[in-house]
């Protein structure tokens, strides 16, 4: 499936930002995950410092993906574009935030 990557056309005007991981992520609530495509029975632990890592990870690469977005759209859009933080990753598609 086209879950968890980066969709084709993400550098168009209409195309929203990507939404922003939970401001807890590091934290250590997330010490479990479900790899992509399996269900709960399947679910994974990891270490403290595995969820930190990634999250660092998730974090950066979510800003530097927004911030190059930004920059394509003040540059090439008219009306500096879709800045919609409204694209979710993990769903793979646009998605209602609320924060």
């Amino acid at each position: 499936g086209e879950k968890r990557r980066v969709p084709h056309g993400i550098f168009t005007c209409g195309h929203p930002l990507l939404v922003e991981p939970p401001g807890d992520l590091g934290s250590g609530r997330y010490l479990s995950m479900i790899p992509n495509g399996r269900g709960e029975g399947q679910r994974k632990g990891m270490t403290a410092e595995k969820e930190k890592m990634e999250a660092f990870m998730v974090c950066a690469l979510t800003r530097a993906t927004n911030d190059a977005m930004v920059y394509f759209k003040t540059n090439h859009c008219q009306d500096g574009g879709n800045t919609k933080k409204a694209f979710g990753m993990w769903a793979g598609k646009e998605v209602v935030v609320s924060r």
